[in-house]
């Protein structure tokens, strides 16, 4: 299998083209750059011997591939219709209606999307929060009060980023257990409830929770300068509604490795990409 065809995504797939150009793969690409032809993919597709990338992740609204760099649209149903028997697709958060469609067609389908590459992106995760935040706030990270949501892997390494910065942040979690890593990894630790009755005491809240915690009571605590620093899947855990009547400045951060490190990020796929052949 010597042919990918990359379909749709942010920058890191168009450093993942690069990279396996870089490897000697055949590469042809839609959605990624100008003039990119949809019929010249679609007779590509039509070989068993390639393997199909799609982005992280496929989707954002469950029926198009996720193109942000280009006005094109790609329907799901497409790719399905277009890939053949025996071929590949590979992609990070496969929704499970288009992986069964496509295992009904005799496709194989590989979510890229597992712990090792969770954690590696959790990283470049952390790098890229950190670069956000720099965007909106010039004062030196050690001057600020900090408050990180969860303490998931996204979490424990948006703390530990921090804390090389000299900052010191506090932990907010739900769970007992979570608390309690979190102070053995040396961090202080809050419940979200305690956050959210003290919001006003921090300069950043960096939400990495996919569910709303911080809602229109909270919001009203917090300091009218604050940064709400949201770098969860939707739902989200901001309620941007309220901030915006607020005048409270939020941040959908979505994909950073993608905006920030799309290098570092495309170079991770590309190497899980290579162990599935």
């Amino acid at each position: 299998m010597k042919t990918f065809v990359l379909l749709g995504g942010d920058l890191r797939q168009r450093y993942l083209h690069t990279f396996l150009k870089e490897k000697g793969f055949s590469t042809y690409c839609f959605g990624l750059y100008p003039g990119d032809s949809l019929q010249a993919v679609r007779d590509v597709l039509r070989s068993n011997t390639v393997a199909a990338v799609l982005p992280l992740p496929v989707t954002r609204d469950g029926t198009h591939v996720q193109m942000p760099l280009t006005n094109e649209t790609l329907p799901l149903s497409q790719v399905v219709a277009s890939v053949q028997p025996g071929s590949l697709v590979a992609g990070g958060i496969v929704p499970k209606a288009l992986t069964e469609s496509l295992l009904q067609k005799g496709v194989t389908v590989s979510d890229y999307y597992d712990e090792d590459f969770i954690l590696k992106n959790a990283d470049l995760t952390a790098e890229g929060t950190l670069l956000e935040l720099r965007k909106h706030i010039s004062a030196p990270l050690d001057t600020l009060r900090v408050a990180v949501t969860g303490f998931g892997r996204v979490a424990k390494a948006t703390a530990k980023a921090l804390r090389a910065q000299n900052c010191k942040p506090v932990v907010a979690a739900r769970k007992e257990e979570a608390r309690a890593e979190a102070e053995r990894a040396g961090f202080s630790a809050i419940s979200i409830a305690a956050l959210c009755e003290t919001a006003g005491e921090y300069d950043v809240i960096i939400n990495t929770v996919p569910a709303q915690i911080l809602g229109a009571d909270a919001l009203q605590k917090t300091k009218p300068g604050v940064l709400l620093l949201d770098v969860a899947s939707p739902p989200f855990g901001v309620d941007f509604a309220a901030a915006e009547k607020l005048k409270r400045t939020a941040v959908k951060a979505l994909s950073l490795p993608g905006k920030y490190l799309p290098a570092e990020a495309a170079q991770i796929v590309g190497e899980k990409l290579l162990s599935l052949l």
